[in-house]
Order: C-alpha cells, then structure tokens, then sequence
C-alpha cells in the first residue's frame, strides 16, 4: 500500500486508521505534521499526535461507513517552533483531506497530508494588501468629504478647469455668485463666466512651477446676463490621480466694494459742488 499511495499522491503524505482510529502505517513525512510528533506511532490513537481530530469521530466515522465521501480541513497551522524539523521563524501551515480506502476487504481512513504554508502566507499578504488598499480608500474617503465640506463652506467662488478650460468643480460661493447649478456649470467652458479672452491666454501659459495670478479684477457674466465683477487668484496644479493639468480659479464678489466706491465718488463729487 505505501508505494501505491505515493505513487498515486506523490505531494501527499498520508496515515491510515482502522475502525477504532488506531494508526495502522504513515509515510516518512507525516510526523512533521503532527502536533506531537513522538506521540504519533503504530497501533496508537491517532488523536493523540493530531488533537484536532478530538470531535471529529462521527465524520470519521460516516466515512468509513460510506455515509460521507471525504472531509476537508484547509490551513492547519503549527505555531510551536519545537515540534518539527520543518519549522521556521514562521508557522507552518498545512492541508488534511480524510477518505476512505478498502483493502483486501479491510475497510481503511486514509488522512493525507500536504504542506500549504507558502500558499496560506500568499493569502495573507493578499488579505493584508487588500485591508491596507480599503484603509487606504477609507482615509481617502473621509479626507474628500472633508475638502468638500471646506470648499463647500467658502465664502468665495472657487472653479476647477480642466487644461482646456472645461470646469470640472463648483461650490456653493460659484452658485450663488454666478446664479447657475452646479451642474448647469460642471462641463461647460469657463468662457461661459469669463469673457476676458487675453486673460484666459495669459493664463494658459501658468505652471505648477510658476507664480499666481493674484486678485485679477474681472467683469464675469451671470446666468441672468448680468455684469458682476470678480478679483480672481489663479493657479496651476497636477492631479494626483489623473497627473493632468487643471486651473483653479478663487474669485471673490467685488459688488459691495464697487457699490462703497461709487458712493464714495458720489460724495466728494457733492463735496466739489459750490454751495
């Protein structure tokens, strides 16, 4: 039977049982499965070398019996560094698959036995890599809605361009100024807002490397076709995602300024008057 069965299963090592879960023969390698190697012997109970077997006597049974076909127990682990030449600085990881075999009308449970510590440790780097990508997501997750709720809450206009010129983002402060939806003003052309044609080439030419346009006062074009002035601060950036080139315009509402000015030439123009 030795032969045969290496011959049938050579990555296996394998340990057969009678009906009282005895050992009756295992191959050179099994004792370094075992959980207590000098306890695993001819004519011995079987649960005393493997002590997970302990609760397992009625599947064990059931397959001798021909009730079940097999049993399979994936990823055993022997964390005790003295209980097998195979151990290392790391546990040592292996699969057991229980069957039965008949033999000259003897009816036999075969445990076969393969090492799988190099597929469990790929495994668990595979399972670590994944908890560190959706740690990773989470954090990045939680740190878009705090950007968002910052540019949300700003008190001036902020736009985002695509190189082209197309916007990409809008706040609220863009909304109320400009009198579009956000969505009305994702995708369109700054050109929409901005009529400035020399200021949006002189811009073109910006950099992540270069210097700020710093409150550049513009006339801008409401939703309503009206006229609103707007100090701008611009700058380039790269996208760390897209590693593309987008412009960021802040604008900030110059109507009240405008309106204390007129009103202030109002009242020296008053003051000029003879009276």
């Amino acid at each position: 039977m030795p032969s045969r069965l290496k011959l049938l299963a050579p990555d296996y090592e394998y340990l057969t049982l009678d009906h009282e879960l005895l050992v009756q023969e295992f191959s050179d390698g099994v004792p370094d499965f075992a959980e207590s190697p000098q306890d695993l012997k001819v004519g011995e109970d079987v649960r005393l070398a493997f002590p997970e077997l302990v609760g397992m006597e009625g599947v064990m049974m059931d397959i001798l019996a021909g009730r079940q076909i097999s049993f399979h127990l994936a990823g055993i682990v022997r964390a005790d560094q003295n209980h097998t030449a195979k151990a290392t600085d790391s546990p040592f990881y292996f699969d057991l698959h229980i069957c039965h075999h008949q033999d000259e009308d003897e009816n036999h449970l075969i445990l076969f036995f393969k090492d799988a510590t190099e597929r469990m440790k790929l495994q668990q780097k595979l399972i670590q890599k994944s908890n560190e990508t959706n740690l990773l997501l989470s954090a990045l997750t939680h740190s878009k809605n705090y950007i968002d709720q910052i540019i949300s809450s700003m008190a001036d206009a902020l736009l985002v361009t695509t190189a082209s010129g197309d916007i990409k983002t809008a706040n609220r402060a863009a909304q109320t100024l400009f009198g579009y939806k956000i969505d009305e003003l994702v995708g369109q052309p700054i050109t929409k807002i901005i009529k400035n044609q020399e200021f949006l080439n002189n811009l073109s030419h910006l950099s992540p490397d270069s210097s700020t346009f710093q409150d550049i006062e513009l006339n801008c074009l409401t939703k309503q076709g009206e006229t609103v002035a707007v100090a701008f601060s611009c700058s380039a950036l790269i996208t760390d995602l897209e590693g593309s080139l987008n412009f960021v315009y802040v604008g900030r509402d110059l109507t009240q300024r405008k309106l204390l000015e007129a009103e202030m030439l109002q009242a020296l123009e008053r003051e000029k008057e003879p009276r």
